[in-house]
């Protein structure tokens, strides 16, 4: 893929040219660099974002930290620089084909996980141990929060010995989901037994005309006039199918 591009008019001589991934990993973004020759030389960083259209005219808003803001003394302020149709067509290009080749690489799993301890909670942290983290793949993100929920600590099947150069230990991706999965098989299990005796409890509502208690729980007051620090919350099934839910002062 051609990755720079020039383009010259009788007023402007300039080139544009794809200048990497910014952020990859934590919010992965093609850059481009507009390099300028005349009416004034310089260069300047840009985005797709930065593509702007002002008074009908569109062209590439430069930051007046820039180096072609600054030769075009903007006194402070960002420029617009008119570019050719081309120009924007190869940049849109350029920026999606970038955006995909992130996207297909992030479907590829990470052959290993990175887990460390917080420094000040001395809980178990993990992440895939890849360039691109969790960022595209919400399947690797809910690992994550799901084991770091489940572990304070780091867990047994997870202390590897190995290493990488941050003294962060390396889990295989296997054992990571492995473990994952009990976890889910677990809660799914526990889940369909909750299912199953609540709706034994609608059943007996149901043949006996009465509501049933499903749940009972207590919850901290929410009224600051009453002589009380904990609620009880008791969730009914009710005949038709229904649930009913009351919350009682304790005294």
């Amino acid at each position: 893929m051609v990755e720079n591009m020039q383009f010259e008019d009788t007023k402007k001589k300039y080139e544009i040219v794809f200048d990497g991934i910014r952020n990859k990993g934590c919010g992965s973004y093609p850059m481009f660099k507009i390099i300028m020759e005349k009416p004034v030389q310089g260069e300047a960083r840009f985005e797709v974002t930065d593509i702007r259209t002002q008074q009908g005219r569109t062209g590439v808003n430069v930051s007046q930290h820039s180096g072609i803001a600054k030769a075009l003394n903007s006194k402070g302020k960002d420029v617009l620089i008119v570019v050719a149709p081309e120009a924007l067509e190869f940049v849109q290009k350029t920026h999606d084909e970038e955006r995909n080749k992130i996207i297909e690489e992030s479907k590829k799993d990470p052959e290993t996980w990175r887990m460390w301890d917080g420094c000040d909670t001395g809980r178990m942290y993990i992440s895939p141990n890849t360039e691109l983290g969790w960022e595209f793949r919400p399947d690797l993100e809910k690992v994550k929060d799901v084991l770091e929920k489940e572990f304070y600590t780091n867990p047994t099947e997870f202390n590897t010995g190995v290493k990488d150069e941050r003294d962060n230990v390396l889990v295989p991706h296997s054992i990571v989901m492995e473990t994952y999965n009990k976890i889910i098989e677990k809660k799914e299990a526990k889940k369909a037994s909750k299912q199953a005796e609540a709706d034994v409890i609608f059943q007996k509502a149901k043949g006996t005309g009465e509501k049933q208690i499903l749940e009972s729980y207590p919850v901290e007051c929410p009224d600051p006039d009453e002589e009380c620090d904990i609620d009880i919350v008791t969730v009914y099934a009710m005949p038709d199918g229904t649930t009913q839910r009351t919350q009682n002062h304790t005294w």
